[in-house]
């Protein structure tokens, strides 16, 4: 080819130092032994260390940026309470609490207020169970017995009360009202 006249003009390169593209003060790239920096004159924009990229900030950054590893996942961060975590496993959604998820998809979807950790909504395969301490059915057609819920599930729906043995039990035939584990009242057929 053609010498340009400046700059490096060669087919291979073997560079040992840090290595900048651009302009030091404007945008630019910098190579080093541990990283490739993506840069907005003295900001870092991006930056891939190892095999993790880090879009929107420099590596560890957790305000606004997005991080992708190949062993934990996908991160969208607002900042290190609040953010996304996508994984082999499912998603989890972080709302105020970097430890507890508020949310998490997986072959279940549970539902967890405050980032705490008491589920207040579990939908199984089975069913659905709303309340305090949720768990949903773990087979077909049988509810969830957990006090102060609702479960939904193939054969109908129960409304449990203070405890597992007082509840409304809707099915496609009546409606019972047990009590202390007694039925109190029964309508329908």
């Amino acid at each position: 080819g053609t010498t340009p006249g400046f700059g490096l003009f060669t087919e291979q390169a073997f560079l040992t130092n840090n290595v900048t593209v651009g302009t030091l003060g404007t945008d630019h790239i910098t190579v080093t032994s541990g990283s490739i920096k993506f840069l907005d004159n003295e900001t870092v924009r991006a930056e891939l260390r190892g095999t993790t990229w880090t879009l929107g900030g420099a590596h560890g950054a957790t305000d606004d940026v997005v991080v992708l590893t190949p062993n934990n996942g996908v991160f969208i961060y607002d900042n290190t309470t609040d953010f996304v975590k996508i994984h082999s496993g499912g998603m989890d959604v972080h709302s105020g609490n970097a430890s507890n998820p508020s949310a998490k998809f997986s072959g279940d979807i549970e539902l967890f207020p405050n980032g705490g950790t008491a589920r207040t909504l579990h939908i199984t395969e089975h069913g659905i169970n709303i309340g305090p301490s949720a768990t949903g059915p773990s087979s077909a057609n049988t509810p969830s017995a957990v006090a102060g819920n609702v479960s939904v599930h193939g054969q109908g729906v129960r409304v449990y009360g203070a405890a597992t043995n007082d509840y409304l039990d809707v099915k496609s035939d009546g409606v019972d009202v047990v009590a202390d584990g007694t039925t109190q009242a029964a309508f329908g057929s």
